[in-house]
């Protein structure tokens, strides 16, 4: 029970805790810039995801499974080819609203994990609402196999 006890000390949870709760200039541009490159990771996600899904066919229920799972696996690849594109795009352009002594992001592994988060969930959510013709092959495929 003692060797417990002293891990828990060695953790530095108060420390840890004062973590989580601070706000600093730091911590507000690093908000900032998750909310630039999320709203840029949208806005281009927009425009691209709506040219990405007219490129591929609407659900045809006549054709075989196998070809619906084909064109669902292409629609898919073709997807995770825009967004490993889109994040170097959104990386390359530059934090807008930086001032003071920030230069955290894009060089730190905290920096990088929590910027590229919140790209994830716009691209996430920008992509659940425009590829739709993916969306029916995926419920049409799951109720049928």
């Amino acid at each position: 029970m003692e060797n417990y006890i002293n891990k828990f000390k060695d953790y530095g949870f108060e420390k840890r805790f004062n973590s989580i709760i601070e706000f600093s200039p730091i911590r507000f541009q690093k908000l900032l810039h998750m909310g630039q490159d999320a709203l840029l990771m949208a806005t281009l996600g927009l425009i691209i995801g709506r040219h990405l899904n007219n490129l591929f066919p609407k659900l045809d229920k006549n054709k075989k499974k196998s070809t619906i799972i084909f064109e669902s696996l292409l629609h898919l690849f073709s997807m995770l080819i825009v967004i490993f594109y889109l994040i170097k795009i959104v990386n390359f352009i530059p934090f807008l609203f930086s001032f003071g002594n920030y230069s955290l992001t894009h060089r730190s592994k905290d920096g990088e994990n929590s910027i590229l988060m919140a790209s994830t969930v716009a691209i996430a959510l920008v992509f659940n609402a425009t590829q739709t013709n993916l969306k029916e092959k995926i419920l049409f495929l799951s109720q049928t196999l």
